[in-house]
């Protein structure tokens, strides 16, 4: 429902300075997932397929420098292409992967992203 869209975010990437390299890893496998379902949407149009593109390659050039050395501009690229892959995710739904990555989640107790990342590679075959 788009009355759960928040007015306004906050994009603090120094919320994330501590983190373990897990709290790093799967959530960014997590919004490229969110960028990949959004992109291969059937709702999906060329706004939300400009930031998902605009989201995965920001997510590229940035997530294994955050997850190895944690550096300010590489944490700051994953919060800003994990928040346009919000973006794109908003306005084109979701696909099965997500869907199945939250039922397998809670049955196994596997963090969610772990479980997109599992799931992505099967989602897009079996919808090829």
């Amino acid at each position: 429902s788009y009355r759960l869209t928040p007015d306004m975010a906050i994009i603090d990437s120094s919320l994330c300075d501590n983190l373990p390299k897990g709290m790093v890893a799967l959530p960014g496998i997590d919004a490229i997932t969110h960028a990949v379902e959004a992109y291969v949407s059937v709702a999906s149009n060329s706004f939300t397929e400009s930031h998902s593109l605009e989201s995965l390659k920001l997510l590229f050039d940035n997530l294994e420098e955050s997850y190895e050395k944690g550096t300010k501009k590489s944490r700051e690229g994953v919060h800003h292409g994990a928040s346009i892959a919000g973006l794109a995710f908003s306005n084109s739904f979701l696909g099965i992967g997500h869907s199945l990555s939250h039922k397998i989640g809670a049955m196994s107790h596997l963090p969610h992203g772990m479980c997109c990342g599992i799931v992505l590679p099967h989602v897009i075959r079996f919808n090829a």
